[in-house]
């Protein structure tokens, strides 16, 4: 029997963090075994920060745009 299609389906996006971070999170997410987040880890946790955020459980974050002033420039 086939597998059911996925009705919401994933779609790929690209996104920069600091090593630190990254290096921080893999440690957290390793398997005792291999050493290495097991497969899909990153997804499900990135996943999971996202809905609770948008579910308004996770402080809402605004990015403030830098100003800069023309007289500092020269």
């Amino acid at each position: 029997m086939p597998r059911p299609r996925l009705v919401d389906r994933p779609i790929d996006k690209k996104l920069s963090l600091r090593t630190s971070i990254v290096k921080e999170i893999d440690s957290q997410l390793a398997d005792p075994l291999t050493g290495k987040p097991r497969y899909g880890a990153w997804t499900e946790l990135v996943e999971s920060l996202l809905h609770k955020w948008a579910c308004g459980e996770v402080p809402e974050v605004h990015h403030q745009p830098k100003i800069v002033d023309l007289d500092d420039l020269m």
